[in-house]
């Protein structure tokens, strides 16, 4: 398959809307390194209306003005200063992660607005139905799943639910990725999310899991009202030296349970753990292999650190979940790495010569 013919199938149709489409032009464009079959697709679109040209105007522009400010000096220095590993006054550091790379929200207006957006019911239309109560959403995909009995479930990327509503509880089986639940109150009929060993229940509240990727783990964050979590039937007779049977979580709780220890209970901000909603990613000093990590979760092509010494820098600032390209600009002007080579499946990361 050439080139051009992998692109377009992993792009999927223009959008219909011209403003949709001119983005999406502008993005595959970037992609495809000046591929003479893409560009000639691309010139046919443009001259096929002029609202088309009109769109196009508009999203080149929104990219300019970004590429611009990106070059500012007090752009530059906040994002220098909100990546500064060393240690800073509580404040300055949230002042610093809420500007950083503001160049990089800008340019992502351009291309990545929808995902800023929030989930609306029509795209519920995305979500594939794999079997009878069984919902997936892809890489890079977000949709909501509204249940018989009027609760909500916010599917992330690349995540999976089972559903069952009869009987004496209505039942959720979380197997991959991460979902938000929005509870219909029932007093009769408790509402039980499953996910790896643990069992939540709620009565009415809006809560978060997410299972691991990279290894076996449950994470529970609320974000409103009371749950209350316990192992699972199945993992009962495996008791953990410390660990209580069950725990009740409130509002900006968030326990994190691992197979064979202790589950580890804490306080979070519950807006930046659902900031997936809404398409952002939000990293506060955190490691880069795991900042990146997250990043992958949304991208089509992983970033792959080729040095190990890498995965302990620091990086903050709020990103737009399946924009690498906006997030690898950012650690080239502050940490000095660069694209040492693409990939199919990847793009490699390493220290500037």
């Amino acid at each position: 398959m050439s080139e051009a013919k992998r692109l377009l199938a992993e792009y999927g149709p223009v959008p219909e809307d011209a403003v949709d489409a001119a983005a999406w032009w502008h993005e595959l464009l970037d992609e495809a390194c000046g591929d003479p079959g893409i560009e000639a697709r691309f010139e046919a679109w443009l001259e096929s209306s002029a609202d088309n040209t009109s769109a196009w105007r508009r999203v080149t522009l929104a990219w300019d003005g970004a590429a611009q400010a990106a070059a500012q000096p007090k752009v530059l220095a906040h994002r220098r200063r909100a990546l500064d590993p060393r240690p800073r006054a509580p404040r300055v550091a949230a002042l610093a992660a809420g500007l950083c790379l503001a160049a990089a929200l800008a340019a992502s207006a351009a291309v990545g607005w929808r995902l800023l957006a929030p989930v609306t019911d029509t795209e519920t239309v995305h979500i594939a139905q794999t079997a009878p109560g069984e919902y997936v959403t892809a890489v890079g995909q977000r949709s909501t799943v509204v249940l018989d009995d009027g609760s909500r479930v916010e599917l992330n990327t690349a995540s999976r639910i089972t559903v069952a509503m009869e009987g004496a509880e209505r039942r959720v089986r979380l197997t991959e990725g991460q979902a938000l639940f929005d509870v219909a109150h029932d007093p009769v009929r408790p509402f039980v999310v499953e996910a790896g060993d643990r069992r939540i229940t709620a009565l009415g509240t809006v809560f978060d899991v997410r299972v691991g990727e990279a290894e076996p783990s449950v994470q529970v964050t609320m974000v409103e009202g009371l749950t209350r979590v316990e192992k699972s039937r199945a993992a009962e007779d495996e008791p953990v030296e410390g660990e209580e049977p069950s725990v009740e979580l409130g509002a900006g709780e968030q326990l994190i349970a691992r197979p064979a220890a202790a589950a580890e209970r804490r306080s979070v901000d519950a807006s930046r753990v659902t900031s997936w909603r809404q398409g952002r990613l939000v990293f506060e000093n955190d490691p880069l292999a795991e900042a990146v990590a997250e990043m992958n979760r949304y991208a089509r092509r992983a970033i792959v650190l080729d040095d190990p010494e890498l995965a302990g820098l620091r990086v903050s600032g709020v990103f737009t979940a399946g924009r690498s390209e906006v997030f690898i600009e950012a650690l080239e002007g502050v940490h000095g790495l660069r694209v040492a080579r693409t990939e199919a499946d990847r793009i490699v990361l390493a220290r500037a010569d």
